[in-house]
């Protein structure tokens, strides 16, 4: 059966402009007043650009305009005072080898995958914004679902209100958005999907200079592969509140609290399902000093599943520092995980975390773990090989919390018969990435997985995972 083509708009846009251009000035900051990178509005996607379109301020035009051909449509004035338009887009093409498929002895899967993404930003005046991104994403091979197939349909469509109340800037987000504060460990918009994830709700904040508080409402959004067919979950819901703090002048330490309450209704634990309900509440403590960054995060959740009591831990922490004055720009650092686990097939209170709505590629890229009855312990290294080119490397030291529990997918699900297998070693996952800048717009990426695995899994019936992937993204 055929497949529709990429929506003409989008390519319109991502291929017919120019492809080269010399670099330009950084785009303004995202805002005055409390830390600008502390917003709780995502990473930046290289230097010019966020990962999350929407948190780009283009209210002034950037440095030497003239040097990006795109510039003419960062900022569109609209009128006098009546406020501008900003477009975006990007246009990504990937492809995925997966070796041992499941960590099964199955046929090597091969994956080819396009999305497009076309973003319309629109401030009328100073307190009302209205922002649009259209998504289309196609997969040649298997699996093919919402999340690698989507004909056409909203990736996100928001309206927000923004104004000063009492000297802070506060605001409300009503509609489909992606949503990536708190932790980037607890909430993600996993980007490594074609489509990635968005929810559907409210979200509201206020800040100053040295405070930033938070309320969110949101369902995920259900991704579907025909055309405006995507829909708000209905086994799904998370909603809480939480704070910055920042701690010195300079933005440079950030003390985060957080309490939410994330529900499925529909959630497997051991060879049960029902409704899980996790009430977490946690602390991250990031930031950098000298050479040094790190990030800590902490959670304990309490509620129920099924009629039985929760109680569940989850601390992932990494920290890195700059090492000698190389041209490599040699980083090294350590990546230390624990979720908890227990009660799944036992009974009792259950003890294995629950993620939610959080980011598996933050343990493995190919979707190999989560961090539920997971420890795992990963000296880390980052070179900048060239000004353009920098590689991170991992190697990680797996086993499980508890050895009643089984080993678990980054979807969450267990691997069968790994409940019933001895012992702690869950194996060792090493990991290559890298990321080059070939041009202000177009960049590649790879990612390199080898999972070596150890007596719970190969007990089993499992076996040792290679996943290499290859990422081409263009970028306005």
């Amino acid at each position: 059966m055929s497949r529709p083509a990429v929506p003409s708009l989008c390519l319109a846009v991502a291929l017919c402009l120019p492809a080269t251009a010399a670099a330009a000035g950084e785009p303004p900051a995202a805002a005055a007043g409390f830390p600008a990178h502390a917003l709780g509005n995502g990473p930046r996607a290289g230097k010019y650009y966020q990962l999350s379109r929407w948190a780009e301020d283009w209210s002034t035009p950037a440095a030497e305009p003239d040097q990006d051909p795109f510039a003419p449509v960062k900022r569109i004035p609209l009128g006098d005072g009546l406020g501008h338009l900003t477009l975006n887009g990007q246009l990504r093409l990937r492809y995925n080898g997966i070796h041992a498929p499941g960590l099964r002895e199955a046929e090597r899967t091969d994956q080819s995958l396009l999305r497009a993404h076309f973003g319309a930003d629109l401030h009328l005046g100073q307190h009302l914004r209205v922002y649009g991104e259209l998504t289309s994403a196609h997969v040649d091979g298997t699996p093919e679902s919402g999340t690698t197939r989507n004909d056409l349909d909203w990736l996100m469509l928001f309206g927000e209100v923004r104004g000063t109340v009492g000297g802070a800037t506060a605001g409300v987000r009503v509609g489909r958005q992606d949503f990536t504060d708190v932790s980037p460990v607890l909430f993600s918009r996993r980007e490594s999907l074609n489509v990635p994830l968005t929810h559907n709700g409210v979200r509201a904040y206020a800040w100053g200079a040295r405070l930033r508080v938070g309320a969110f409402d949101l369902r995920p959004t259900v991704a579907r592969t025909g055309t405006f067919d995507d829909a708000r979950s209905r086994t799904e819901r998370v909603r809480g509140v939480n704070a910055s703090i920042a701690l010195d002048e300079a933005g440079a330490h950030f003390l985060d609290p957080f309490a939410y309450r994330y529900t499925n209704t529909r959630k497997q634990w051991g060879t049960s399902t029902g409704r899980d309900r996790r009430d977490t509440l946690g602390l991250r403590s990031w930031g950098s000093a000298g050479r040094w960054q790190y990030d800590v995060t902490v959670a304990h959740q309490g509620g129920d599943y099924a009629g039985r009591d929760v109680s569940a831990w989850g601390v992932f922490a990494k920290a890195d520092a700059a090492v000698g004055d190389s041209a490599l720009k040699p980083r090294i650092g350590l990546r230390a995980d624990y979720g908890s686990g227990g009660g799944s097939y036992t009974g009792g209170t259950l003890e294995a975390f629950n993620y939610g709505v959080g980011h598996s590629p933050y343990f493995a890229d190919n979707n190999y773990l989560a961090p539920a009855n997971l420890i795992d312990l990963a000296p880390t290294l980052s070179l900048q090989l060239t000004p353009s080119l920098r590689v991170n490397a991992e190697y990680a030291l797996l086993r499980r919390a508890d050895p009643r529990d089984a080993v678990y997918d980054g979807a969450g699900k267990a691997y069968a018969g790994t409940e019933l297998a001895a012992g702690r070693d869950v194996g060792r996952l090493a990991r290559l990435s890298g990321n080059w800048a070939l041009s202000r717009h177009l960049s590649l990426s790879t990612f390199v997985n080898y999972l070596e695995a150890g007596d719970v899994l190969r007990e089993a019936g499992h076996r040792d995972g290679f996943y290499v992937a290859v990422w081409g993204t263009y970028t306005f």
